[in-house]
């Protein structure tokens, strides 16, 4: 995956999941969109979603993990994305 997918595909899957996650974090992932810190927002994401157990299709956990997989974090995200909890 270049950057430029990398990019685009995580800032789909921020903006697909803002609505599920608690309001206090909304602006931080807005300000970090706007500022175009992909890595940063994936691994705040990650982190997000799994403790704040925010449900997430098996198909949103598969594009997290191939984004994971292609970050400077890879290995410790992938490791936190093991306690995903997983909807229908």
């Amino acid at each position: 995956m270049d950057n430029r997918e990398f990019d685009e595909r995580t800032e789909a899957i921020v903006r697909a999941l803002l609505p599920r996650i608690p309001d206090k974090y909304a602006s931080g992932f807005e300000g970090t969109l706007a500022g175009g810190e992909l890595e940063v927002a994936l691994e705040d994401l990650v982190y997000t979603v799994v403790d704040d157990q925010v449900v997430v299709s098996e198909w949103e956990r598969d594009v997290l993990v191939e984004l994971a997989r292609n970050s400077s974090s890879g290995d410790e995200l992938l490791e936190k994305l093991r306690s995903l909890a997983i909807g229908d």
